[in-house]
């Protein structure tokens, strides 16, 4: 069992214990600590944290000053030349710790945060510096790679802030399974593990490798916590106005007694229309704020601040969130409506903090973030007590209650234990069967089912789970030995879970050739949205009947579709057509905003990698959909601008200002200005097909002769007949190949061949026709070729390139923005091609007729 260190020590703001310990640290540590005045906790945990060696568990109260013995363990892991990794809980923590540890950096350690913001991680950045600063789901991301040797033979420290939310949905079993995987990886390296009130910290020390335990109940100012219960009248709007209005009178209070006060709210959106309902009602003095406020600032925000209240959320500018922090805490304004941002670590305490909402985001509250914001009740030094007051129906009173006392953490991850078992054996963690079950049993989830009954049923389970990763085609078993395939491999690398991956490999088969751009990158889109499970439950809870209704209108199709997918939807198609998000006029938005942004992408690439992977491999599916993936993360409204943003991307370090960089450079070149040389020396390694490939006919068949082709290239051929096409799709090894067209052509003249090579970059890429002498020749009239609507569909893949660069036009965002929706019509005619339903659509030109059947078969008629 754990070595358990259990202090309990009570104290007041007027007699907190608090003295200077500079005699207990090392004097190379003091000018990056400075003058240090810590509390009792501090005083008895600073000895073990210098102590070092076993893994060490801190379960304190928020607030108690957890972050400074964080600080000691990374200069104790910086002096003895190791590498140490800080795990913040989310993005916008790891930015102000980087802000706040300029103060190390100017005794000479080097610091680097790499948050997935920034465009790239910079492996040699990261190797020569001191602290490295990122989430759990980068970190997982950047051990992942093949690179990822060198660092973790860097690594001397881990600290995981807030290890708690392990017990947090995927997002926490993701955590587990990292840092399960980093122990049996990186052996010798120290974590040390932070948490708030738990109530099973024993259980999260014998996980982390059997970690001594400091616990510790201290506080700087006693907390009285109370519920404040309303009956729900069943209607949103107004459920959040009487949330306001009780808000509004708890926070009249406090500030009549000369208090400050926190109010928490779930979502920006919210945090905003409080912060306005409390300006309109509490009419606070105006504050003097001229020299503090940026020379730009959002109208919303400073309205608020004219009466005295402040609100702070991540969608804030760095300056305005400085400007409202330093109002607050020179007493300035003295009440803030935020979001859990705040609580996980911003020091804004006050003397009353409010939770207005019992939802983050659109996820029910943890226990553990509960506890975060109450713990910043009570100032040290001001008060002599903190009031937490939780606004909640008057159902969910006593689960709430509960809440407060502090819940234990329980393991999430086995909800999807077949995407963490592929993950572990992609990266080399585990190769046999024993290792496997060796892995398993050290997780917390292995821990907490470890005995009787439990430890049968995981057996059972991780059995069960192996057979189906195998069937499934995302692992081998060589020789007794574990391997992932290729489609285990990308589901690793690009980090999706094992389901989404197989619903997506279905995609690219599915879809049919292009006949317009816009409508193909549409159906693109909607089918990888519909077939991947990354978006968790936040979509699920999207109340979008009016959209639903709209897009159905244009096509049944999105009848199968959940209300939450099709507003995923319309906002990707609103920013991927330049039209405003605000305009479909969502709740939670923002937050669906993001998901495009940052997650869509991964699941657009992944998508572009199986396509050439696969056989017959893909090409288009690829270059679509990366070409959507790189103009959704830098946020370009265009086709074909996939390999201008790669080749900008070239030109710049990948560093924070990267991505303003790139954007820069492409929107001055859309304006005419020159490519810089690195970008044009990139775009030129696309392959001319010309010197490439050459097309003969040979007795009847098309012989293809590849010479020289970029390594790990497909190439993909349409061999084109009077009265049939065919398609040829392969590995592309230098040499001769053979298309046999005997049967096809019938005696017939007319052959061509259409060419696509991709190499193994999907955004570099080449197209070309190649006539044969027998076909039809260019004296002959166009009419006397049937046509096949091929040729169009050639046409759209030529507007992937930057030669071609155009707007996108979603026909999908045209009806959903027009002042009515058009009536599906119930036209009766027949599909040229495959004899099917067709039904009146919008395209990029008009309206027209297309096959109900759309992808599998893209006929189309005027309308």
């Amino acid at each position: 069992m754990s070595n358990e260190i259990e202090m309990r020590v009570q104290a007041t703001g007027q007699d907190s214990g608090a003295q200077a310990v500079d005699g207990d640290i090392p004097l190379s540590m003091r000018p990056a600590l400075g003058s240090i005045v810590a509390n009792p906790m501090q005083r008895a945990a600073i000895p073990i944290v210098l102590r070092g060696g076993r893994n060490l568990v801190l379960c304190c109260p928020t607030g108690s000053g957890k972050t400074l013995l964080a600080e000691i363990a990374l200069l104790k892991c910086v002096n003895e030349g190791r590498l140490g990794l800080y795990l913040a809980p989310m993005k916008s923590i790891a930015s102000e710790k980087r802000e706040d540890w300029q103060r190390i950096e100017r005794a000479g350690i080097r610091v680097y945060k790499s948050t997935g913001d920034d465009d790239a991680f910079d492996h040699r950045r990261a190797l020569e510096s001191d602290i490295l600063i990122t989430t759990p789901e980068r970190a997982d991301g950047i051990l992942r790679s093949p690179a990822a040797e060198t660092l973790i033979a860097r690594l001397g420290l881990i600290v995981v802030d807030e290890v708690h939310s392990v017990s947090e949905g995927r997002r926490g079993s993701t955590l587990e399974a990292f840092l399960t995987r980093l122990q049996l990886q990186a052996q010798g390296v120290r974590l040390l593990a932070m948490s708030g009130t738990i109530s099973n910290a024993d259980e999260i020390a014998l996980w982390l490798n059997d970690a001594e335990l400091f616990r510790s109940t201290w506080r700087a100012v006693p907390l009285v916590a109370e519920v404040l219960p309303y009956t729900p009248s069943g209607r949103r709007q107004d459920d959040d106005i009487l949330r306001d209005t009780l808000a509004s009178r708890e926070a009249g209070l406090t500030l009549k007694e000369g208090g400050a006060v926190l109010i928490f709210c779930g979502s920006r959106k919210g945090a905003e229309s409080c912060a306005e309902a409390l300006a309109r009602t509490l009419r606070q003095p105006r504050p003097e704020m001229e020299d503090v406020l940026p020379s730009i600032v959002t109208p919303a925000l400073r309205c608020c601040l004219d009466r005295g209240v402040g609100y702070h959320h991540a969608g804030l500018t760095p300056a305005e969130k400085h400007a409202v922090e330093l109002l607050y805490r020179r007493g300035d304004v003295r009440i803030v409506v935020a979001t859990t941002t705040v609580a996980a670590g911003v020091n804004l305490p006050a003397r009353t903090v409010i939770v207005r909402d019992l939802t983050v985001g659109l996820d029910p509250i943890s226990s553990s973030v509960l506890l975060q914001m109450a713990g910043r009740a009570g100032r040290f030094g001001l008060e002599t007590q903190g009031r937490c007051i939780v606004i909640a129906p008057d159902d969910q009173v006593r689960t709430v209650r509960q809440m407060l006392d502090g819940e234990p953490v329980i393991s999430r991850l086995g909800d999807d234990l077949a995407t963490h078992l592929n993950t572990a054996i992609a990266v080399g963690t585990t190769t046999t069967p024993l290792q496997v079950k060796n892995w398993l049993s050290q997780t917390l989830w292995g821990v907490q089912r470890g005995r009787g009954a439990d430890a049968a049923e995981r057996q059972t389970r991780l059995d069960r789970e192996l057979q189906t990763l195998a069937r499934d085609g995302f692992i081998d078993s060589v020789n007794g030995a574990l391997q992932t395939t290729q489609l285990g491999q990308s589901t690793s690398r690009f980090m999706l879970s094992v389901s989404s991956a197989r619903n997506i490999e279905s995609v690219s088969v599915q879809m049919a050739l292009p006949s317009d751009a816009d409508v193909a990158e549409e159906m693109l889109l909607s089918s990888a949205i519909m077939a991947s499970t990354e978006w968790g439950a936040e979509l699920d809870r999207i109340a979008t009947s009016d959209l639903r209704e709209k897009a159905t209108s244009y096509n049944r199709r999105y009848l199968r579709y959940q209300e939450g997918q099709i507003a995923l939807l319309a906002v990707v198609l609103a920013l991927l057509g330049g039209k405003p998000v605000d305009a479909l006029d969502l709740d939670g938005g923002r937050q669906i905003t993001a998901l495009a942004r940052q997650e869509l992408p991964r699941v657009l690439r992944f998508l572009a990698r199986r396509a050439l992977d696969r056989s017959p491999a893909r090409p288009f599916v690829a270059v679509m959909a990366a070409d959507l993936a790189a103009a959704l993360e830098y946020g370009v409204a265009d086709r074909g601008a996939a390999p201008v943003l790669q080749g900008l991307r070239q030109c710049f370090r990948p560093d924070e200002s990267r991505r303003r960089l790139v954007l820069d450079s492409y929107s001055a070149w859309r304006a005419g200005a020159p490519l810089p040389h690195r970008a044009k020396s990139f775009l030129a390694r696309r392959p001319t097909l010309q010197d490439l490939v050459q097309v003969v006919e040979d007795k009847g068949d098309v012989v293809l002769t590849l010479n020289n082709l970029p390594p790990q290239s497909v190439i993909y051929a349409l061999v084109q007949t009077p009265v049939r096409q065919s398609l040829w799709c392969d590995s592309a090894p230098s040499g001769r190949h053979v298309i046999s067209t005997r049967t096809e052509r019938k005696g017939q003249p007319g052959l061509s061949v259409d060419v696509i090579v991709v190499p193994q970059h999907p955004l570099l890429w080449a197209f070309e026709r190649f006539p044969l002498p027998s076909s039809v020749s260019a004296a002959s009239p166009p009419s006397s070729r049937p046509a096949t609507g091929r040729g169009d569909d050639w046409l759209v893949l030529r507007r992937f390139t930057p030669e071609s660069v155009e707007p996108r036009r979603p026909p999908l965002l045209r009806h959903i923005l027009s002042s009515h929706s058009r009536p599906q019509s119930n036209i009766t005619a027949r599909c040229p091609k495959c004899g099917g339903a067709m039904v009146e659509r919008t395209g990029r030109t008009g309206p027209f007729l297309g096959c109900r059947s759309f992808p599998r078969c893209n006929g189309t008629r005027p309308l």
